[in-house]
């Protein structure tokens, strides 16, 4: 009788136990779900005067978070800050998109930036830097929606495209200009290989996750493979779309690492940020250097004395 109540009162336990956990997830994952997303970037026509429009979930983003300053004398290039955003990308490095020979602007190059000073939360923001064709003032137009955010581009002339005789009568300059740059631009395409294109331009349709246990106490990493690659593990794939394989469980070489880290490929900044949401405590987000990165592992998980 007395082991009968004794393991009715584990159960117990265990079952209020497991409540508060799905309720610290559940907060957890609705704070992701917050994070500002910026999807896309195009050029479009507003009553003859061109805009360039930046789409995507930008539900949390207030007139504080973006920031626009001009970068030369000329007028011609200029950089766009996003507070508290993302880009929604799986790659971590700059991302060019070129707009038409007639476009007011040539191209924009997007990139994610990561800040740690702040504390053990990183704060992330997108920088995006504009390349325009003729000296223009770009204006923030207010007040922002929720799915997009629009700068019109003061001094272009309305049309987005050059007519068919304007495009007959470009000076000998301009075009030598335009030589120049695709012949710069075809150098640079056949220094790249196949695998670097790829590894840039796909989404990885699986991820390899490490766990290793850093903490001093034992059986950590066991524990967090079980939540993560079972009771988790629907859950995580249909996020992210991708499948999710766990490698490796061990002890980290030293166990003194007192804050929880998450190292992680090119291409899976999201997938660590995610799984970052999901385990219990702060971690660190830290990109790969080249020379840390390990054959067959996309993701590393160090379970520092922080977490219990």
């Amino acid at each position: 009788m007395k082991k009968c109540k004794t393991f009715t009162s584990l159960l117990l336990a265990t079952l209020i136990v497991n409540i508060c956990l799905v309720s610290t997830l559940t907060a957890q994952v609705s704070e992701l779900l917050k994070q500002n997303s910026i999807q896309d970037v195009m050029l479009t026509e507003e009553a003859g005067n061109a805009m360039l429009v930046f789409t995507g979930n930008l539900q949390t983003l207030k007139d504080t978070d973006v920031s626009l300053t001009e970068s030369d004398a000329a007028g011609t290039q200029y950089s766009i800050s996003f507070s508290n955003s993302l880009w929604d990308s799986m790659d971590t490095g700059p991302i060019t998109k070129t707009f038409g020979p007639g476009d007011p602007v040539s191209g924009v190059e997007i990139e994610n930036k990561m800040d740690e000073s702040g504390g053990a939360s990183p704060v992330f923001t997108v920088i995006v830097r504009v390349n325009t064709r003729e000296s223009v003032m770009p204006e923030i137009v207010k007040p922002f929606s929720t799915n997009e955010i629009k700068f019109k581009l003061a001094g272009v002339r309305g049309g987005l495209a050059e007519s068919t005789l304007a495009q007959e009568t470009r000076t000998a300059a301009e075009q030598q200009v335009q030589i120049q740059q695709g012949e710069q631009q075809a150098r640079m395409e056949a220094k790249e290989s196949v695998e670097a294109i790829i590894q840039q331009y796909r989404k990885p349709s699986i991820m390899q996750v490490s766990i290793f246990n850093a903490s001093g106490y034992p059986k950590r990493a066991y524990g967090l493979s079980v939540y993560l690659g079972k009771l988790k593990k629907e859950y995580i794939e249909e996020s992210l779309g991708m499948k999710m394989e766990i490698v490796n469980i061990s002890n980290a070489p030293t166990m003194d690492h007192k804050q929880s880290s998450i190292y992680f490929r090119k291409n899976y900044l999201k997938p660590a940020l995610f799984l970052a949401k999901l385990i219990k405590g702060d971690q660190k987000v830290i990109p790969y250097k080249e020379k840390q990165e390990r054959q067959g592992v996309d993701i590393e998980i160090y379970l520092g004395k922080d977490y219990k």
